[in-house]
């Protein structure tokens, strides 16, 4: 097989398989670390959800859209309240 470049470290080297990308298990491992770990817009989107306050109770039962602060889940939970107001009339909030 001809010799290819390292995709990590550009190194030369004459891969032992078709798909073999980079020269060695290290240059591997720090590409998957990078992917998996190193995923920079999870951290934000985190960060940003801890740093926003939450939403308050009146302002989302008037909310007509899903307020940006609000969890898809209790979203959820407030659509369904709305439409069986007969239901939680009954049983509590």
């Amino acid at each position: 097989m001809p010799t290819r470049q390292c995709a990590e470290c550009g190194a030369e080297y004459t891969p032992h398989n078709p798909q073999q990308k980079y020269c060695s298990r290290q240059c591997a491992r720090k590409v998957s670390e990078r992917r998996y770990r190193g995923n920079t817009s999870m951290r934000q989107a985190a960060h940003a959800f801890e740093i926003s306050e939450p939403v308050s109770l009146s302002n989302l039962m008037r909310a007509k859209r899903k307020p940006e602060n609000t969890s898809a889940v209790r979203w959820r939970i407030e659509l369904r309240r709305r439409a069986r107001a007969d239901y939680y009339a009954l049983f509590g909030k």
